[in-house]
């Protein structure tokens, strides 16, 4: 994908990952939506210091009015977006027989309900145009069963599984599905070691891939 002229909206952007590739997505030339529960005023200044255009879009992204909100200001200022990356998410470190269903409940919007609302919203756009690439953070622990946290080992193995049914329904439609799992230290500093490499998997749900994110995460993060 050509970055020039290209709209890059990132979930979770104020700090860790979300920083890193929105500062990356910048530096390559793509406009950048910077969005996180308040406005990600280091981000976005430092999106300008790498001479792009950024704008803030805060929001909760389990909550379905504040995604669509979301959408219509990035749609409205650019008139496209291109490139979704969901990477907001919260961990939680507690044995299954404590962990009460407020909290388990919590861990799921975010991690796995904000993905599904935001590719849904900003997916909608994409396919309208005919193009776009979505970006969904996953873990190891979307792969794995790592002790006390089952709410957040639940939901990256949803996100693995709504990724490849994204790209079931949308790859031959010309909006590509990824995900990224850490292979070191997770998003929440909680897994593995502090060795912040990323893999990309390509879903096996889809021949045809026509886009993609012109991103490899293999940086050190701030």
């Amino acid at each position: 994908m050509d970055p020039e002229n290209c709209v890059a909206a990132v979930t979770g952007a104020s700090r860790g990952i979300g920083r890193w590739v929105a500062r990356t997505l910048a530096e390559r030339g793509y406009v950048v939506a910077a969005n996180d529960l308040e406005a990600p005023e280091d981000t976005l200044k430092e999106i300008e210091n790498a001479a792009s255009t950024g704008i803030s879009v805060p929001g909760d992204v389990s909550d379905e009015a504040s995604v669509r909100r979301m959408v219509e200001a990035v749609v409205g200022e650019f008139g496209r977006v291109d490139v979704l990356v969901n990477n907001a998410g919260v961990s939680l470190i507690t044995p299954a027989e404590e962990t009460n269903s407020a909290d388990w409940r919590r861990v799921l919007e975010v991690n796995l309900t904000g993905p599904f609302l935001t590719s849904r919203e900003f997916g909608g756009e994409m396919l309208r145009q005919g193009s776009g690439s979505i970006v969904n953070i996953a873990s190891v622990a979307g792969l794995l069963g790592i002790a006390d946290r089952v709410a957040y080992n639940a939901s990256k193995h949803g996100l693995i599984g709504l990724t490849r049914t994204l790209a079931a329904e949308w790859g031959a439609r010309r909006t590509c599905q990824r995900r990224l799992s850490r292979l070191g230290q997770d998003r929440d500093g909680d897994v593995g070691s502090k060795s912040p490499k990323l893999k990309a998997a390509r879903s096996p749900a889809t021949s045809r891939e026509p886009f993609s994110v012109e991103v490899t995460l293999r940086p050190s993060i701030p």
